[in-house]
């Protein structure tokens, strides 16, 4: 296997991933391992305003962290959905990254630390993702505008963006933007050339990928509702989306797939592929620039929806 694709970056990253990369097997012993991967490539936590951390009274309690919580005004606020297979990851393991947000945006982040399979599997995760929205627009935070809501996530946090954003629709609600980092928006089988090419050696392999799902669905029938695997989607009508896809990921098709699909549904759709880069790397802070780089993006992507509206970009961020 040739390594050559990968940006000098992207391999310190395999390389410092490694440490602690999780493994398939125990939930608690991966989550752990999340921990301890993310404390070594998020970098130094930025100063913010305020953080708070609050539990939403939704069908179950969700606990919640707030960044950039004004005291009064009206300040646009993005949502927050934090990857790991639906399986693994907190608050605390993208707590640099919205942080980082939060700056970048200049507006609020409410992360949110929904319930993970395999102990709450699906709906338990959009379950939460849902009621946090819901408290939002329901004036929870009353310094917030909800016209300009942002909904966002990494893997399988950009799942419960995209399907948060698809239950708002059904019912007559809005987000103004999502964003969404190389996306695990498939939940069928995946025979895709990216999949096929990038599933073993790159940081998230196949096998990874079919455990998540393993522990996240009580039934393989369910890989094909619209809420588990949103290219199965009526998409339209749905807010202007920002796809960041990796270059040496085993995701990348499906994700560039789900693009199609949105502008083929009439969704305006900015889609970027990260050369060189891996699932992951938004991230790895201190580890490549490209995690920056996406952040910038996904600042500037907001803002103009948020005030000026979107249009189409397709490129590749060298």
């Amino acid at each position: 296997m040739s390594m050559a694709e990968l940006s000098p970056h992207a391999a310190a990253f395999l390389q410092e991933e490694a440490v602690s990369r999780p493994t398939v097997g125990d939930a608690e012993i991966c989550r752990a391992a999340l921990r301890r991967n993310s404390a070594i490539i998020s970098g130094e936590p930025p100063t913010v305003a305020t953080i708070r951390d609050y539990v939403i009274d939704g069908d179950t309690p969700v606990p919640v962290r707030i960044y950039n919580e004004p005291s009064k005004g009206s300040s646009p606020v993005i949502v927050y959905f934090h990857g790991g297979g639906f399986v693994i990851g907190d608050l605390d393991t993208v707590d640099t990254l919205c942080r980082h947000l939060a700056l970048a945006a200049s507006c609020v982040v409410v992360s949110v630390d929904y319930r993970l399979a395999p102990e709450y599997p699906y709906p338990a995760a959009i379950s939460d993702s849902d009621s946090v929205v819901r408290w939002i627009l329901g004036g929870g935070l009353a310094s917030c505008d909800t016209t300009r809501l942002a909904l966002g996530g990494d893997s399988a946090g950009a799942n419960l963006a995209t399907v948060t954003a698809l239950r708002m629709r059904d019912r007559g609600e809005a987000a103004a933007v999502n964003f969404l980092a190389y996306p695990f928006v498939d939940l069928r089988v995946d025979s895709r050339p990216s999949r096929v090419r990038y599933g073993q050696g790159y940081g998230l392999d196949g096998e990874m990928i079919d455990w998540y799902k393993s522990c996240y669905l009580p039934s393989e029938d369910l890989s094909k509702s619209p809420f588990v695997s949103p290219v199965c989607a009526n998409l339209k009508g749905l807010p202007h989306t920002l796809i960041m896809t990796a270059e040496c990921d085993p995701l990348r098709d499906q994700g560039e797939d789900y693009g199609r699909l949105l502008a083929n549904a009439g969704v305006t759709v900015t889609l970027v592929c990260y050369a060189g880069e891996l699932h992951g790397f938004l991230r790895a802070i201190s580890v490549t620039p490209a995690a920056s780089a996406a952040i910038s993006q996904i600042a500037s992507t907001v803002k103009r929806s948020w005030n000026l509206g979107a249009h189409i970009e397709y490129g590749l961020h060298e």
